[in-house]
């Protein structure tokens, strides 16, 4: 069990790693709008 699960992580640990890259500049470029907006 354990080996498997440990497997699983590491396939989907770059995918989780690209979607929170993904997110992070998502929020990024909305806070950045947000805040020329408002100047």
């Amino acid at each position: 069990m354990l080996p498997n699960t440990g497997e699983q992580a590491l396939k989907f640990l770059p995918i989780i790693g690209a979607v929170i890259i993904i997110i992070a500049i998502i929020l990024f470029v909305y806070i950045k709008r947000k805040g020329s907006k408002n100047k």
